[in-house]
């Protein structure tokens, strides 16, 4: 009898790229009407002083090429293929952070920074699309008590137990 070895390398390689069948509970979630894009959960923390926006960029680029799910893209249902997901590599692309430091104009008072603030942190969810792969959102600017960061992820890459997960990843 023949055996057949896979080396490693060629193991990780295959569960890190390729398709992905859906849970039960993503395939009900798939499987209701209307869009998926309005499905998302969002967390807004207090990086460290000093923390800039390159920081947080490769903090959130780290955490994308770790974590699976964040770079999963939605394969919507065809003829008799059922939807799936696809597990991509990691495309630094798919992370649609602003800094809202740059975008917004300092003229301007607190009172207005903070309201344009949650204006662009409340239109995150827009950003988000699965089937594109699309799964994360952020939003990274300062105010008077220091810098502050708004992620907003798509509810098929995360759920409320793995936000701990990430954001204690994040924090490293």
């Amino acid at each position: 009898a023949q055996k057949a070895v896979l080396s490693t390398d060629a193991i990780e390689a295959e569960l890190r790229d390729g398709p992905l069948a859906l849970t039960p509970l993503q395939a009900t979630f798939v499987a209701l009407p209307g869009s998926l894009d309005r499905f998302h959960q969002a967390v807004a923390v207090r990086p460290p002083r000093g923390t800039s926006f390159a920081a947080v960029l490769r903090a959130l680029q780290r955490l994308m090429e770790i974590h699976d799910s964040l770079r999963l893209r939605l394969i919507a249902a065809a003829g008799d293929q059922p939807a799936r997901l696809w597990l991509d590599p990691f495309d630094p692309t798919r992370l649609a952070l602003e800094d809202f430091d740059q975008l917004e104009p300092a003229h301007l008072s607190e009172d207005m920074r903070q309201d344009h603030f949650a204006r662009l942190a409340r239109q995150l969810p827009q950003q988000l699309d699965p089937q594109a792969g699309r799964m994360v959102a952020g939003l990274f600017g300062h105010d008077a008590e220091g810098p502050r960061l708004v992620l907003a992820i798509h509810h098929l890459a995360v759920d409320g137990v793995s936000w701990r997960v990430l954001l204690e990843d994040l924090a490293q």
